[in-house]
């Protein structure tokens, strides 16, 4: 399961696509954390009360569903979306015409490299911003 907080919940609305992720999505008033090494017991649960937000979970998988599905009939062959690979760097830029652009390095293993140019860029990390590398 995946957890979309106060941040996540505003970005999937400024993407208008929020109301179909809510929609499969249930609210929890905490979590379970284990620390490294502990033990299936050993977990520390939190409970939270005041947030201004409901944190809502629900399956990773399902979550990417609802975006590609989102993607290919809201924008069709403008989003080429990628399977299995590793988005290793980000670089922006804008263009001479005032379009803003990112360069995403895309990784299928060391020994094969590409990079895709995509315009207004929405990019999805699952495993949080903290692990993207660079902030956004």
């Amino acid at each position: 399961l995946i957890g979309i907080g106060g941040r996540g919940q505003k970005a999937l609305r400024a993407i208008d696509a929020w109301e179909e992720v809510s929609r499969y999505a249930t609210a929890v008033n905490g979590r379970k954390d284990w620390p490294p090494g502990a033990g299936p017991d050993e977990g520390v649960e939190r409970i939270f009360t005041d947030r201004p937000y409901v944190t809502q979970v629900l399956a990773r998988d399902r979550l990417t569903g609802i975006l590609l599905r989102l993607a290919r009939t809201r924008y069709g062959d403008a989003i080429s979306v990628h399977n299995a690979v590793e988005c290793s760097g980000v670089s922006w830029s804008t263009s001479e015409d005032g379009t803003d652009v990112a360069r995403l390095t895309l990784q299928r293993d060391a020994s094969q490299l590409s990079e895709a140019q995509a315009l207004r860029c929405f990019l999805l990390n699952p495993e949080g911003w903290a692990s993207a590398g660079e902030p956004f």
